[in-house]
């Protein structure tokens, strides 16, 4: 009994030993790398501009910790080190320099640090930042959508420089077969602001277009800016669809598809005829309205082979400003269902 009572003594004083221990803090066996901050958030910068971070790399092991390597997933972030090799429990101090460079919105770069710490061989420093462009230009984009051809319309772009910067814009590159440009200048608050009215003339070629304006301005981060335009001028007629899908098909199946020619304006202009440059294709006309809407019938036969459709049906008009228009006509033929199946 007194044997039992000697151990059981023994016992709880090596529990509360190692209680004691653990309260101090056991050092693990081995290095082991602690980085101070490992994650660090620098807020909003702008562009191109310069930040320094200091970072305390602490070895809170029992040997030697060695930093093989240091490395990072881009030129915008560089660490240096003083030593290579921390002895346990010391620290030493990393020095990071962070560039934004040309990044616009919220990035995340890091830090690689090759170690010999069995836990951590490659330890990681992240960096974040909202980078605001030094100059904003919006809509990026501009969508004109279906114009008849003698109507303009138009739409304006805000091009902003960031308060510190003064905005020049040195040149518009613009298709001038379609667009004409204004371009004003004003001073909102510490800001240069830009007004770009950009409009489709009313003489502007018949068809679809998607073309791109550059403007050039001497901001270094937004030299050359680029905006995106598109739309369709049409004639007389509109086509309803602009494109004719036809969809999946088996051979052996018949499928018609049909469009609209609908005029858009007064008076009346006619349909020379159809074809499609796929020759087994088959194309109807039907006046619904003679000289003001008809609709163009596409049928696939049962003898058309499998495979993708891609084709184009071309309308011929007696409208001298559209005399023709191209449909694009997309669809599949596949094997035929076995029988039973």
């Amino acid at each position: 009994m007194r044997q039992m009572s000697i151990i059981t003594a023994l016992g709880l004083a090596f529990l509360i030993g190692a209680t004691e221990t653990l309260a101090g803090g056991i050092k693990i066996s081995g290095p082991v790398i602690e980085l101070s901050p490992s994650t660090y958030d620098f807020g909003t910068l702008a562009q191109e501009s310069l930040q320094r971070l200091q970072v305390t790399i602490r070895n809170s092991g029992t040997d030697e910790l060695c930093i093989l390597k240091v490395d990072s997933d881009c030129g915008c972030a560089v660490a240096e080190l003083p030593d290579s090799s921390i002895a346990p429990g010391d620290t030493l101090v990393m020095r990071v320099t962070f560039t934004t460079r040309h990044y616009s919105g919220r990035i995340a770069k890091h830090v690689f640090l090759k170690t010999n710490d069995p836990g951590a061989p490659q330890a990681r420093l992240t960096l974040k930042a909202f980078v605001r462009s030094r100059v904003l230009m919006r809509p990026a984009a501009l969508d004109f959508g279906d114009l008849p051809r003698g109507q303009t319309a138009s739409q304006v772009v805000t091009i902003t420089a960031a308060a510190e910067d003064t905005l020049l814009v040195r040149e518009i590159v613009i298709p001038n077969e379609t667009f004409e440009n204004h371009l004003e200048r004003h001073v909102e608050r510490d800001s240069t602001v830009y007004h770009l009215r950009i409009s489709v003339r009313a003489d502007a070629p018949v068809g679809p277009f998607s073309a791109r304006a550059v403007i050039e301005t001497n901001q270094r981060s937004a030299k050359h800016l680029s905006l995106s335009l598109k739309g369709q001028i049409h004639g007389f007629f509109k086509a309803e669809p602009t494109l004719l899908a036809l969809g999946q098909l088996r051979q052996g199946m018949v499928r018609q598809r049909s469009l609209r020619l609908i005029a858009q304006r007064p008076g009346t202009h006619h349909v020379l005829g159809a074809v499609c440059s796929s020759e087994r294709l088959n194309v109807h006309v039907t006046p619904i309205e003679e000289g003001r809407i008809y609709e163009i019938t596409v049928t696939v036969p049962v003898e058309v082979p499998r495979g993708k459709i891609l084709a184009k049906l071309r309308i011929e008009t007696d409208d001298p400003d559209q005399p023709e228009l191209l449909i694009p006509v997309r669809g599949s033929v596949r094997r035929a269902r076995a029988e039973g199946s």
